[in-house]
C-alpha cells in the first residue's frame, strides 16, 4: 500500500543526536537559483547562482537540554530531516547560524542550520 502522507510527523537528527522536533520546519537552497537576463532585443538566457542549503524549524527544550549543544555547532557531518511522506533531506558539513531564540515560556528554540551541500536522498 502506498504512503499517502503529505505532511505531519517528522524526525530531526543533528550529527546522530535525535532532537525533539516541534514544528515549522522548512528546507531551502538545495538547488541553484536561476535569474533571467533580458536584453533590449530578447531574453538572452539566465545566470545560475548557488544557494546556501538551509534547514530551519523549532525544537523543544526538554529536561537536560543544553543550548550550547545546538547553538554554535560547526562542521557537523550530517543534519537529517526525515518527513512523513518518506522524503529525507541531508545537510553535510553543516553549522548552526546562531540566530535562533530560546523561548523559555514555551520551552522552544528556533534553529537554522546551513551546510556546504544539501541533498534529497529519497
Amino acid at each position: 500500500m502506498a504512503n499517502r502522507a503529505i505532511g505531519g510527523v517528522l524526525s530531526f537528527d543533528i550529527g546522530g543526536l535525535n532532537v525533539e522536533a516541534r514544528g515549522d520546519f522548512t528546507v531551502s537552497g538545495f538547488h541553484s537559483a536561476l535569474e533571467g537576463v533580458a536584453g533590449q532585443d530578447r531574453v538572452h538566457g539566465y545566470i545560475e547562482t548557488p544557494q546556501v542549503p538551509t534547514i530551519s524549524g523549532t525544537i523543544t527544550t526538554v529536561a537536560g537540554f543544553r543550548l550550547d549543544a545546538v547553538q554554535g555547532i560547526k562542521n557537523v557531518s550530517a543534519i537529517t530531516l526525515n518527513l512523513r511522506n518518506d522524503t529525507t533531506y541531508v545537510l553535510t558539513e553543516a553549522w548552526e547560524t546562531g540566530q535562533g531564540e530560546l523561548n523559555a515560556g514555551e520551552g522552544s528554540l528556533g534553529v537554522t542550520f546551513q551546510g556546504m551541500e544539501g541533498v534529497q536522498t529519497r
